[in-house]
C-alpha cells in the first residue's frame, strides 16, 4: 500500500498498474471553484502519461 501522493507517482515509474484505488477528500467549504489541481487530479494526469507511452 502507498499512503502518499508522491510516492505513488515514483512508483508509476517502476509499476504499471491495470487497477488503482484511490481515496479523495473534497472539502466543499473551501471554494476555490475548480482553480487548484487536486492531488486526485494530478496523480491521474500521471497515470494517463504513463498510459500513453505504454501503448
Amino acid at each position: 500500500m502507498i499512503t502518499s501522493q508522491r510516492k505513488a507517482i515514483q512508483a508509476l515509474k517502476r509499476l504499471s498498474p491495470d487497477w488503482v484505488v484511490a481515496g479523495f477528500f473534497y472539502d466543499f467549504g473551501k471554494n476555490s471553484a475548480g482553480a487548484n489541481a487536486s492531488n486526485l487530479d494530478i496523480f491521474l494526469a500521471a497515470c494517463a502519461r504513463r498510459r500513453q507511452r505504454r501503448t
